[in-house]
């Protein structure tokens, strides 16, 4: 396939099987692909519609309450194309949520969404209270207690 990188955003933590996501991202050619997981909390998320086939119909980044439609939220794992890069403004900020995204799905490119499968594990850990949380629930943390 074309070339492509993979962005990771530095407050998650995953166990999220990356050569699954890179298969499914390369099987669909779709300009980028990302990662998408249930959340409890939606109006804290970027939350994604998907077709059957896993293309990205709608993107909202942090909805009100009453616009929520899905707790299926962008994970923070991406694999992108590397044209995607040109559509990026330089020296400007730039977030892939508010800006990036919509404005692909806008001019027609084809996003896919890629659910965590049932045995993976993503949490935010960007506020303490997060950070705790996963102290708790990572996978096997509690075998490797002393």
């Amino acid at each position: 396939g074309d070339p492509c990188l993979i962005v990771i955003y530095g407050d998650v933590l995953t166990n999220m099987n990356l050569s699954a996501l890179l298969d499914f991202h390369h099987r669909r050619g779709g300009l980028a692909t990302l990662a998408l997981y249930r959340v409890p909390n939606p109006t804290e998320c970027g939350l994604v519609e998907t077709a059957p086939d896993g293309r990205i119909l709608r993107f909202v980044e942090k909805p009100p309450p009453e616009e929520v439609f899905t707790d299926w939220a962008n994970a923070g794992v991406y694999v992108l194309d590397t044209k995607v890069l040109d559509e990026i403004p330089p020296n400007t900020f730039h977030d892939f949520g508010h800006d990036l995204f919509p404005a692909l799905l806008a001019q027609g490119a084809a996003l896919y969404g890629y659910p965590l499968r049932d045995h993976e594990y993503l949490i935010d850990i960007g506020s303490l209270e997060k950070y705790h949380r996963a102290e708790e629930e990572w996978p096997g943390l509690e075998d490797s207690q002393p």
